[in-house]
């Protein structure tokens, strides 16, 4: 079951942007709100900020605190010498909520003309948001995100963009490559110069501001939140929003730490994750029919179950079967 909560009990709020207009005008500076919910990250927020603090487009930064037990007295400070002080505003919840309710919040607080949804583990490439702003007048969409990749421990950049996939030849291959349709699992490290509209991309995005002026929110998915970002793309799609996946924005997931989804057993995240699964399935039914032709939620849900088992499989592990498979294809 998917389940509503209200996350701004007992938390000061900012002004509520106007609703009343959709419409963005392409203006020589963009404004752009980056908001980044997270927990327990205090170290990697930082790294994660850093990357982007170049950009002359980011008009505000507004970091939510999902109930975290670490102090972010040092991180706040840091991310001030990034950012001049008034663009920065830092939300701390009473209880853990999840990252949908600490996202919903920033929605609720941010002023800009684009949303940049940021992970407090993620670190993007140089020109990042220069890229996807221009993505969203080029290709005349509303949603753009691009590559994820996984950082190894102690790997570099430079090493995750070689042993990325690179693209199939033809456009109807690429959104196959990227997006499962028998169980709705994206697949999101392609990387170089393609464009392909697709139903979601990863939560690393930049959004027309106005989904959310009509309304938009996150659903609160219990556990770890998968499928969070899911739900909420299909019902922006719903509302006419165009969304792309754009393989030159590139970024790097930092190695799997402590906190965030991970404050949990591997056991933990694959149950959750295969839950909320199926509540995404079910609430999602009629439209998953009609316009992606997904016939079968069971069928879906039972191959779901079975692909997702990978997270149960070791890190050390999937590195050595990786790395075989690597030097097999180089035979």
């Amino acid at each position: 079951m998917v389940h509503s909560t209200d996350p701004y009990k007992g938390v000061s709020q900012t002004e509520h942007v106007d609703r009343s207009v959709r419409t963005v005008t392409q203006v020589m500076q963009p404004r752009v709100s980056v908001i980044v919910p997270t927990k327990n990250r205090a170290l990697t927020l930082v790294e994660s900020l850093r990357a982007v603090a170049q950009s002359r487009m980011i008009d505000e930064v507004i970091i939510v605190d999902d109930g975290s037990e670490e102090d972010y007295g040092h991180a706040n400070a840091e991310v001030r010498r990034f950012f001049s002080r008034e663009r920065v505003r830092y939300y701390k919840l009473a209880k853990s909520l999840g990252s949908g309710a600490a996202r919903n919040l920033g929605i609720e607080a941010a002023t800009g003309e684009y949303l940049f949804f940021l992970d407090d583990d993620v670190v993007v490439m140089p020109g990042y948001l220069d890229q996807a702003i221009a993505g969203l007048h080029a290709q005349k969409c509303d949603v753009v995100g691009g590559p994820v990749l996984m950082l190894q421990p102690g790997e570099s950049p430079d090493l995750a963009l070689r042993r990325a996939r690179r693209a199939p030849s033809d456009h109807r291959s690429l959104s196959r490559a990227l997006v499962d349709f028998r169980t709705w699992k994206g697949r999101f490290d392609i990387v170089g110069d393609v464009t392909c509209e697709v139903p979601f991309v990863t939560s690393i995005s930049v959004w027309c501001a106005w989904p959310f002026k009509e309304g938009l929110r996150f659903r609160t998915f219990p556990g770890n939140g998968y499928r969070e970002e899911t739900d909420l793309q299909l019902r922006a799609g719903l509302l006419g929003a165009r969304i792309m996946y754009d393989g030159r924005l590139v970024s790097f997931h930092l190695p799997r730490t402590r906190g965030g989804q991970w404050s949990v057993s591997r056991w933990r995240w694959y149950a959750s994750s295969v839950s909320n699964n199926w509540a995404f399935l079910v609430s999602n039914d009629g439209v998953l029919r009609k316009h992606y032709a997904l016939h079968n939620r069971y069928v879906a849900q039972c191959l779901f179950t079975l692909r997702q088992t990978s997270v149960l499989v070791p890190p050390t592990v999937r590195r050595s079967l990786r790395a075989l498979k690597e030097s097999v294809l180089r035979r």
